[in-house]
């Protein structure tokens, strides 16, 4: 009996308090309401290294986002035949909006049946992590990165897949 008068009693204060509070808070009388465009990321090339020899220790080899150049370092000789460049997205969304590009901490390559793996690492954006969507609602962004080549690496096509995550900045 007491259990069920504690219960009664309780929601009785809250809607008490509920009725007090609804009636000391301003009204709003508008709203402003924003439906954005999702966005859409297509990607227009893909990142590409090259062809290139290790020996030794290994080495690395960078793609600059902005001039798509490669540099190589260590143990790492660049061979004929085989393009390379940084890679290509195109991002479409709400005309004027600023957009966060977030590119991955590290990514791996491999070859199948190899056992050999080689990382991506130091990714780069260009033109910035923060783009504003054009008057038609797109933006254009390359990104580069550095590819870490042990020196035991088999030879061969490595392949692949890298996430980037892009989102409105509000």
């Amino acid at each position: 009996m007491t259990r069920t008068m504690l219960a009664i009693f309780c929601t009785v204060m809250l809607i008490s308090l509920a009725t007090e509070v609804r009636a000391n808070t301003p009204i709003q009388q508008h709203a402003v309401v924003q439906k954005r465009i999702s966005l859409i990321v297509r990607q227009s090339a893909p990142i590409a290294f090259g062809t290139f020899a290790s020996s030794g220790n290994g080495g690395s080899l960078t793609l600059n986002a902005s001039s798509g150049t490669r540099s190589l370092s260590g143990a790492i000789s660049a061979l004929s035949g085989g393009d390379y460049g940084q890679a290509e997205f195109i991002i479409t969304g709400q005309p004027g909006e600023e957009i966060v590009i977030t590119p991955p901490v590290s990514a791996i390559l491999g070859k199948a049946g190899t056992g050999g793996n080689m990382l991506i690492t130091d990714f780069k954006i260009n033109p910035a992590e923060i783009v504003t969507l054009d008057g038609q609602g797109t933006a254009k962004i390359k990104i580069g990165g550095t590819l870490k080549v042990p020196g035991t690496v088999p030879q061969g096509a490595y392949s692949g897949l890298f996430d980037i995550e892009v989102r409105y900045l509000h």
